[in-house]
């Protein structure tokens, strides 16, 4: 089991710092994650029997394409024999009138609706967007009490203790964005720095990236938000270039790098950069000179 001495750290830092507590919530209140870890516990299993079901209804898929395959091979080898049966006949046009209709009817058939509405049945005990809030202002405000970086943070690094643990990439983008919309530019844009960091040294999750974008592309298009607020379209627009090459499919990140290209062309003086590199910055040729400032 995973190390919690780090959770325990910040929650037990953000209570202390908050002074008395006055509702339940999840982000003062060591002993609700207990309850979470169970919550947890139970809401894998819940996508355990999801995934069972999703397999027993697979096989049932895979045995329809292996009967098929063979009746295929069958008519290959016997071509001249296998026509001269009228029952073959009769059986094929069956198959193809009757049965796709079937197996049109099963595809459609949604698989584990008892599963999804048990999760439903648990939102309430998840936590809210207010209880991410409080988490994460209880980090800022160690940072604050203890003169702690994001860096240290994130490593696990806490007043002086080396814990056994760390935040992921994603954590500290999360963090990153609650900083960008409190206009905290500085201290978003060094949680940004540390989600790239902790994102060279974790495992590539490519199945993970098929349930939200993936992360490094939520990292640039974050710093280009950052960027932007700044006041630095160049900069800003260098990074939308890198998320849109982690992410081309995206509509809404493509809007976002055409306005940011708008705002670029705009920016006065803008006309001398491209006539100096005499094309417009394209995804193959990034110039991003912030990030590599960062020697990550």
């Amino acid at each position: 089991m995973a190390n919690f001495g780090l959770v325990f750290f910040i929650i037990f830092s953000l209570v202390f710092t908050h002074g008395q507590m006055v509702h339940h919530r999840f982000a003062r209140s060591m002993s609700s994650m207990d309850n979470l870890l169970k919550l947890i516990e139970d809401l894998a299993f819940n996508l355990e029997y999801y995934a069972a079901d999703l397999a027993k209804k697979a096989h049932t898929i895979n045995k329809g394409i292996d009967q098929m395959m063979k009746r295929h091979l069958q008519v290959q080898e016997k071509s001249k024999h296998f026509w001269g049966s009228p029952f073959n006949s009769f059986t094929l046009i069956r198959h193809m009138k009757a049965d796709w209709i079937s197996w049109k009817i099963y595809m459609k058939k949604p698989v584990g609706l008892d599963k999804l509405a048990y999760l439903e049945s648990k939102k309430h005990s998840l936590p809210q967007k207010w209880d991410f809030a409080e988490a994460a202002e209880g980090i800022r405000r160690m940072q604050l009490v203890y003169g702690m970086s994001a860096k240290d943070i994130a490593n696990g690094l806490l007043n002086g203790v080396q814990y056994n643990s760390s935040l992921t990439a994603r954590d500290c983008l999360e963090m990153g964005v609650h900083l960008m919309k409190t206009s905290r530019w500085l201290d978003s844009e060094n949680w940004i720095r540390e989600g790239f960091r902790a994102l060279e040294r974790s495992d590539p999750q490519p199945e993970m990236d098929l349930l939200r974008a993936p992360i490094s592309s939520e990292l640039y298009r974050t710093l280009a938000r950052i960027r932007q607020m700044q006041n630095k379209p160049q900069e800003g627009f260098a990074a939308y270039q890198a998320a849109l090459k982690e992410s081309p499919h995206d509509p809404a990140l493509f809007k976002e790098f055409q306005s940011a290209d708008t705002k670029v062309l705009t920016e006065p003086g803008a006309h001398l950069n491209l006539s100096q590199s005499e094309k417009p910055i394209r995804p193959d040729n990034l110039l991003l000179y912030p990030l590599l400032q960062w020697s990550l």
